[in-house]
């Protein structure tokens, strides 16, 4: 590498811009640089996201931990209702939750994306759920 030249790293991969675009905002609003890349093959066609290996979040390598450890505090953050109730798995009572995990779960998100399958478009519905990343169970509010 050249004197001058800034290494970047990859600190995190997405599946869809927003999610990026969102971390990118995090880091931003603590001072840290970042770069997304890819996000316009996955914006022109979402089904690109496995082939090109997802969105990448990039930073230089020398802001790495700190970044790593402000967006590791964001993710522990539970996830709240509009009325600031923590939601819980209904199962195990855990927090350790993910949001807007895709289902397909009713008969409308099945035909939802068979449709897409057999027209190579993206889905225009799936059912959004919760999951629980220590029981594996999916719920809905």
């Amino acid at each position: 590498m050249k004197e001058g030249q800034v290494k970047l790293v990859v600190l995190e991969i997405f599946e869809n811009p927003f999610q990026a675009h969102l971390s990118k905002s995090i880091l931003a609003n603590y001072g840290i640089d970042s770069y997304v890349q890819d996000e316009n093959f996955v914006t022109l066609n979402p089904l690109y996201t496995n082939l090109i290996g997802g969105i990448r979040l990039m930073i230089k390598s020398s802001d790495f931990e700190e970044a790593k450890e402000l967006l590791f505090k964001t993710d522990s953050l539970p996830f709240t209702k509009e009325d600031d109730t923590v939601i819980t798995c209904p199962k195990c009572s855990s927090k350790n939750l993910l949001s807007g995990f895709k289902s397909v779960s009713s008969i409308k998100s099945f035909f939802a994306i068979l449709l897409a399958l057999l027209t190579g478009t993206y889905p225009i519905f799936s059912d959004s759920t919760y999951y629980c990343k220590d029981c594996k169970t999916r719920f809905k509010i």
